[in-house]
Protein backbone atom coordinates (compact mmCIF):
# COMPACT_ATOMS: atom_id res chain seq x y z
CA UNK A 1 0.00 0.00 0.00
CA UNK A 2 2.93 2.35 0.51
CA UNK A 3 3.65 2.34 -3.23
CA UNK A 4 0.09 3.27 -4.23
CA UNK A 5 -0.27 6.77 -5.63
CA UNK A 6 -3.35 8.57 -4.33
CA UNK A 7 -3.38 11.84 -6.25
CA UNK A 8 -5.81 14.72 -5.98
CA UNK A 9 -7.64 13.36 -9.03
CA UNK A 10 -8.00 9.94 -7.37
CA UNK A 11 -9.48 11.56 -4.28
CA UNK A 12 -11.76 13.83 -6.33
CA UNK A 13 -13.16 10.86 -8.24
CA UNK A 14 -14.42 9.38 -4.95
CA UNK A 15 -16.24 12.51 -3.77
CA UNK A 16 -19.52 11.92 -5.70
CA UNK A 17 -20.04 8.69 -3.75
CA UNK A 18 -19.61 10.57 -0.48
CA UNK A 19 -21.93 13.34 -1.69
CA UNK A 20 -24.69 10.81 -2.44
CA UNK A 21 -24.29 9.37 1.05
CA UNK A 22 -24.45 12.91 2.48
CA UNK A 23 -27.58 13.62 0.42
CA UNK A 24 -29.35 10.71 2.10
CA UNK A 25 -28.52 12.12 5.53
CA UNK A 26 -29.46 15.61 4.37
CA UNK A 27 -32.95 14.51 3.37
CA UNK A 28 -33.60 13.44 6.96
CA UNK A 29 -32.18 16.73 8.27
CA UNK A 30 -34.32 18.76 5.89
CA UNK A 31 -37.40 16.76 6.88
CA UNK A 32 -36.76 17.56 10.54
CA UNK A 33 -36.17 21.24 9.68
CA UNK A 34 -39.43 21.34 7.71
CA UNK A 35 -41.33 20.06 10.74
CA UNK A 36 -39.47 22.45 13.03
CA UNK A 37 -40.34 25.38 10.76
CA UNK A 38 -44.01 24.79 11.58
CA UNK A 39 -43.33 25.85 15.18
CA UNK A 40 -40.30 28.12 14.82
CA UNK A 41 -40.23 31.76 15.81
CA UNK A 42 -37.27 32.16 13.44
CA UNK A 43 -37.69 29.83 10.48
CA UNK A 44 -34.71 28.33 8.72
CA UNK A 45 -33.88 30.19 5.54
CA UNK A 46 -31.40 30.48 2.70
CA UNK A 47 -28.39 31.32 4.91
CA UNK A 48 -29.12 28.33 7.12
CA UNK A 49 -29.15 26.15 4.00
CA UNK A 50 -25.89 27.73 2.77
CA UNK A 51 -24.24 27.04 6.15
CA UNK A 52 -25.38 23.40 6.05
CA UNK A 53 -24.32 22.98 2.41
CA UNK A 54 -20.91 24.44 3.26
CA UNK A 55 -20.48 21.83 5.99
CA UNK A 56 -21.45 19.03 3.60
CA UNK A 57 -19.12 20.25 0.85
CA UNK A 58 -16.32 20.66 3.36
CA UNK A 59 -16.61 17.09 4.60
CA UNK A 60 -17.19 15.47 1.20
CA UNK A 61 -15.02 17.52 -1.20
CA UNK A 62 -12.62 19.97 0.43
CA UNK A 63 -11.14 17.63 3.05
CA UNK A 64 -10.61 14.71 0.64
CA UNK A 65 -9.01 16.95 -1.99
CA UNK A 66 -6.73 18.73 0.48
CA UNK A 67 -6.12 15.63 2.59
CA UNK A 68 -2.30 15.55 2.50
CA UNK A 69 -2.03 19.28 3.09
CA UNK A 70 -4.29 19.57 6.16
CA UNK A 71 -2.37 19.23 9.42
CA UNK A 72 -3.12 16.30 11.70
CA UNK A 73 -3.43 12.57 11.20
CA UNK A 74 -7.07 11.88 12.06
CA UNK A 75 -9.65 12.41 9.32
CA UNK A 76 -12.14 13.51 11.96
CA UNK A 77 -9.80 16.29 13.08
CA UNK A 78 -9.16 17.38 9.49
CA UNK A 79 -12.91 17.49 8.80
CA UNK A 80 -13.62 19.30 12.04
CA UNK A 81 -10.86 21.86 11.44
CA UNK A 82 -12.07 22.76 7.96
CA UNK A 83 -15.68 22.58 9.16
CA UNK A 84 -14.89 25.26 11.74
CA UNK A 85 -13.23 27.41 9.06
CA UNK A 86 -16.17 27.10 6.66
CA UNK A 87 -18.83 27.58 9.32
CA UNK A 88 -17.06 30.54 10.90
CA UNK A 89 -16.85 32.24 7.50
CA UNK A 90 -20.59 31.82 6.88
CA UNK A 91 -21.54 32.81 10.44
CA UNK A 92 -19.29 35.87 10.31
CA UNK A 93 -20.49 36.88 6.81
CA UNK A 94 -24.12 36.87 7.87
CA UNK A 95 -23.45 38.57 11.22
CA UNK A 96 -24.54 35.70 13.45
CA UNK A 97 -21.81 36.43 15.98
CA UNK A 98 -23.71 39.63 16.91
CA UNK A 99 -25.77 39.61 20.14
CA UNK A 100 -29.26 38.92 18.74
CA UNK A 101 -28.01 35.87 16.86
CA UNK A 102 -25.12 34.79 19.09
CA UNK A 103 -26.79 31.51 20.17
CA UNK A 104 -27.44 30.65 16.54
CA UNK A 105 -23.85 31.43 15.53
CA UNK A 106 -22.42 29.39 18.39
CA UNK A 107 -24.83 26.56 17.70
CA UNK A 108 -23.80 26.37 14.06
CA UNK A 109 -20.12 26.63 15.03
CA UNK A 110 -20.56 23.56 17.26
CA UNK A 111 -22.94 21.48 15.12
CA UNK A 112 -21.76 21.91 11.55
CA UNK A 113 -18.05 21.11 12.05
CA UNK A 114 -19.13 17.88 13.76
CA UNK A 115 -21.12 17.01 10.65
CA UNK A 116 -18.14 17.88 8.40
CA UNK A 117 -15.88 15.70 10.55
CA UNK A 118 -18.29 12.77 10.34
CA UNK A 119 -18.46 13.07 6.56
CA UNK A 120 -14.66 13.30 6.34
CA UNK A 121 -14.36 10.18 8.50
CA UNK A 122 -16.50 8.30 5.97
CA UNK A 123 -13.63 8.80 3.53
CA UNK A 124 -11.14 6.82 5.63
CA UNK A 125 -12.09 3.49 4.11
CA UNK A 126 -11.36 4.74 0.59
CA UNK A 127 -7.74 5.74 1.14
CA UNK A 128 -4.44 3.88 1.41
CA UNK A 129 -3.51 6.13 4.36
CA UNK A 130 -5.38 4.21 7.04
CA UNK A 131 -5.56 0.70 8.42
CA UNK A 132 -8.72 -0.95 9.77
CA UNK A 133 -7.35 -0.83 13.32
CA UNK A 134 -6.49 2.86 12.89
CA UNK A 135 -10.02 3.60 11.71
CA UNK A 136 -11.53 1.83 14.72
CA UNK A 137 -9.21 3.67 17.09
CA UNK A 138 -10.06 7.03 15.55
CA UNK A 139 -13.78 6.33 15.68
CA UNK A 140 -13.67 5.30 19.35
CA UNK A 141 -12.03 8.61 20.20
CA UNK A 142 -13.79 10.95 17.78
CA UNK A 143 -17.43 9.83 17.77
CA UNK A 144 -18.19 10.78 21.42
CA UNK A 145 -16.74 14.26 20.90
CA UNK A 146 -18.61 14.73 17.63
CA UNK A 147 -21.90 13.64 19.19
CA UNK A 148 -21.44 16.01 22.13
CA UNK A 149 -20.55 18.89 19.83
CA UNK A 150 -23.50 18.16 17.56
CA UNK A 151 -25.96 17.88 20.45
CA UNK A 152 -24.72 21.08 22.10
CA UNK A 153 -24.98 22.92 18.79
CA UNK A 154 -28.47 21.60 18.05
CA UNK A 155 -29.67 22.60 21.53
CA UNK A 156 -28.38 26.16 21.04
CA UNK A 157 -29.95 26.37 17.58
CA UNK A 158 -33.28 25.07 18.89
CA UNK A 159 -33.28 27.55 21.75
CA UNK A 160 -32.70 30.44 19.35
CA UNK A 161 -35.16 29.10 16.80
CA UNK A 162 -38.01 28.36 19.20
CA UNK A 163 -37.53 31.41 21.44
CA UNK A 164 -37.00 33.90 18.64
Amino acid sequence: MRTVQFTIWDRLVLTPIEMISAANISMMVFGALFLLNLFAARPFGLWDFIAYATAVLTGTVIVPVLLPFIPGKAFSFKGWLWGVVGTACIVWAYGWFAPPFLLLGLGYTLALPAHSAYLAMNFTGATPYTSPSGVLKEMKIAIPFLVLSLLAGVVLILIKTLMG
